[in-house]
């Protein structure tokens, strides 16, 4: 006769594995406690990586109604051990995811959606860029034929023709040209020209097919103060050298790299030297620094150094 009865489990005191579990990491995260701010950034990092993952544009309040959200939840649980900080971690990412929210607010303007062309555009000079054959610039503030202002874009980028000279920073001009909307990517995965200029403000790109007309003098602005001094920098190097080596010393000092000829480029690619020129500037920037620092610490070591010569500008030079 079979045994009626239903069998249980020995009773036992010890804890599920997952609560060990969970209590090790409690343990692990309280003692990293000195280091909680450090994760912060990491956490705006992922929110940020969130917002551009997602396949479709979110509500303007989703960031901020996340972040309050999470702000509060901290707040009620702060008499908790793990789980403010937990909070915290969160609201930091629905922060970064905000911020690209109100970043990609900022640039938004319209951008072409088909060829435009040949007409006649008039716009402000905002930026250009010296190349081998030519010059191209930026323009703003624009006026195109044969488009409702509601659908201009906010700038757009033209080559003008061949042997054009560089322009007055602020100037205004008028050019007769062929405009298209920024490319998008040529194979799945691959770089996006389109969003790309969409954080440039850029909302198309084209070539002049006429030279172009010089409107009125210019303006002036901070950021077009800032364009002038660039070119500025870029004349005196061209005026002091010339051919390969005056586009690459205007590329490592002012980040225009336009007038770098394509051969030129392919050999800096192949001897390993490309990434000197992506961030420009900055690298210079950097080697100084660390030069200098290292110099004057070095001579500070030495007491009659330090004392009775200029160690600093020593290390400047």
């Amino acid at each position: 006769m079979a045994d009626s009865r239903v069998w249980t489990p020995p009773r036992s005191d010890a804890a599920p594995p997952v609560r060990i579990a969970l209590a090790g990491v409690a343990d692990a995260i309280m003692a990293e406690r000195e280091r909680w701010p450090l994760w912060l950034p990491v956490a705006a990092g992922v929110g940020i990586l969130v917002y551009f993952a997602l396949p479709y544009e979110p509500e303007g309040w989703t960031g901020p109604a996340l972040a309050l959200a999470f702000a509060s939840a901290m707040i009620v649980a702060r008499g908790r051990p793990v789980a403010p900080i937990a909070f915290a971690a969160v609201l930091a990412a629905s922060l970064g995811f905000a911020a690209a929210q109100a970043g990609t607010a900022r640039y938004a303007a319209p951008m072409l959606d088909g060829r435009i062309g040949p007409a006649w555009v008039e716009g402000r000079v905002v930026a250009q860029s010296v190349l081998p054959q030519g010059v191209r610039v930026v323009l703003t503030d624009l006026s195109i034929d044969r488009l409702a202002p509601e659908r201009t874009a906010r700038q757009v980028r033209i080559r003008l023709l061949s042997g054009s000279e560089p322009l007055a920073t602020g100037a205004r001009i008028g050019v007769r040209a062929i405009l298209n909307p920024p490319s998008r990517p040529v194979l799945p995965g691959g770089f996006d020209f389109r969003r790309h200029a969409f954080f440039q403000g850029i909302g198309g790109v084209g070539f002049a097919v006429g030279h172009p007309s010089l409107l009125d003098g210019g303006e002036s602005g901070r950021m077009l103060s800032l364009e002038s001094a660039r070119r500025a920098i870029a004349d005196r190097i061209r005026s002091a050298l010339d051919g390969d080596r005056a586009a690459i010393a205007t590329a490592l000092l002012t980040g225009d790299r336009g007038a770098i000829r394509s051969e030129t480029h392919e050999a800096i690619r192949e001897a390993g030297l490309a990434h000197l020129l992506a961030i420009s500037g900055l690298h210079l920037g950097l080697v100084a620094g660390l030069i200098f620092f290292a110099v004057r610490a070095a001579l500070a070591l030495v007491p009659s150094l330090a004392l009775d010569r200029p160690i600093k500008k020593w290390a400047a030079i």
